[in-house]
């Protein structure tokens, strides 16, 4: 007896972006594709790269959604190519953030392909020490987490130390010359201090020390991320889960032969930054914030954050006394 899948689409649930990922998901039920596989990845490759190591002659349909506008078109496009017994879903959303899904009767035809494709997407990279790619995480009303990656110029700690009194200029020191393996003494900085005295490019200069070993992510919504355990999740588990992140030596590249020489083939490093994050810090964050702070205090010391190699970075305007003693304490935090 013959059998057939049915999916209606709910387009107020999953916008017109949706509707090739539904159509993917459509033929995998409905032709018993087993073989499932997937990747995302950074990268500044062009749509055209990927087509050309695709069998056109294998090829049945091509779905395809991107803007009318030329210009836009380097911003974000879909494809979903349908070979029968295999389809695969290419999509680039904010010119550089791709993600490759593909489905299959064969294993090793599927994994074939998204080798194929994996090869010409390569991680982002930059020949200039002063440009780093940067994460910028949301949710919007619907619950959707995006990623939009951008290049952001970054000064090095030398240009900018002048600025700082000596009290914070020695403390800052310390944290640019971290290399990993990190001591096991907390996983949190906390950067507090009136608007002007530094913090942004304090970050800034951080993201350049640090690119060879860590993924630099900016929660844009902080209040929002502690307060949806899924957006958290998503955000912590796909930065360690990255497998373009263990390539980390090639984020960026080197100024001089002495950093060539130094590079870092451990497990990647993720920096989560949060900036202005008052309302869950303070002594009365708890009353105030439900249950931000305590997953703050699981991700960065507790149970979530084991075997994450997960920095986060906050900064506040708060004075110091009125920050919450839990975040102070010893063993939880690397940096006041």
């Amino acid at each position: 007896m013959e059998t057939e899948t049915r999916i209606d689409f709910n387009l107020d649930g999953c916008g017109i972006y949706g509707v090739l990922s539904q159509t993917m998901i459509h033929a995998t039920l409905d032709r018993g594709l087993q073989e499932i596989a997937s990747f995302d990845v950074t990268s500044e490759a062009k749509m055209d790269a990927v087509l050309k190591v695709i069998n056109s002659d294998a090829i049945k349909k091509v779905y395809t959604h991107s803007p009318t506008d030329e210009r836009e078109k380097v911003q974000w496009q879909y494809k979903l190519f349908d070979m029968g017994d295999t389809v695969i879903l290419v999509s680039v959303s904010s010119q550089y953030n791709w993600d490759v899904k593909g489905a299959s009767k064969n294993r090793k035809a599927l994994d074939d392909i998204m080798a194929a494709i994996k090869k010409v997407l390569p991680i982002m990279t930059s020949e200039d020490p002063n440009i780093v790619p940067v994460n910028f995480w949301a949710i919007d009303v619907q619950g959707r987490v995006t990623c939009r990656t951008r290049r952001i110029a970054v000064p090095s700690w030398g240009d900018v130390l002048p600025n700082y009194s000596t009290k914070a200029r020695e403390g800052l020191e310390s944290l640019m010359n971290l290399w990993p393996p990190l001591e096991d003494n907390g996983r949190l900085m906390l950067w507090h201090g009136v608007p002007g005295t530094g913090k942004s490019y304090g970050i800034r200069s951080l993201a350049q020390a640090w690119q060879k070993w860590c993924e630099v992510n900016y929660i844009v919504d902080p209040e929002k991320f502690f307060g949806s355990a899924d957006y958290m999740l998503q955000v912590i588990l796909q930065s360690a889960d990255d497998g373009s992140a263990t390539e980390a030596s090639g984020l960026v590249g080197a100024s001089d032969e002495e950093d060539e020489e130094r590079a870092y083939t451990g497990h990647p490093w993720s920096l989560l930054i949060m900036e202005d994050s008052d309302e869950f810090l303070t002594a009365d964050a708890k009353t105030r914030s439900g249950q931000s702070l305590s997953r703050l205090l699981n991700l960065t010391s507790g149970f979530i954050g084991q075997g994450l190699n997960t920095l986060v970075l906050i900064t506040t305007n708060e004075p110091l006394e009125s920050i919450h003693k839990a975040l102070q304490r010893e063993g939880r935090c690397m940096a006041n």
